[in-house]
């Protein structure tokens, strides 16, 4: 069985700008870059659906960012930060009591 790869954004954009360019099919591209044509599709899909972002005005870049946390990722990001607490508490030293 194998794993799945995690392609970075720089990779999809780049693979998904030159299908959009259509100078080679998606059977050529999809051997050039070892990734299944359906996945190029979706990049493809992804990039055309999104250009009009790069386009927009009077927006800042923290504008166009997804809005807050959930409470339950934050709940999770708390639980985790009180078990790296606890864990760097047992590390630490103890007085001995003479």
């Amino acid at each position: 069985m194998t794993t799945r790869k995690n392609q970075s954004p720089d990779f999809r954009a780049k693979v998904a700008l030159e299908a959009v360019r259509e100078e080679m099919t998606l059977a050529e591209l999809s051997k050039k870059y070892g990734v299944h044509p359906n996945m190029i599709n979706s990049w493809t899909r992804a990039a055309i659906a999104n250009m009009a972002q790069a386009f927009e005005r009077g927006k800042s870049d923290e504008a166009r960012a997804p809005g807050p946390r959930s409470k339950s990722c934050n709940a999770g990001l708390r639980r985790y930060s009180d078990h790296d607490r606890w864990i760097h508490e047992l590390k630490q030293p103890t007085a001995v009591m003479r």
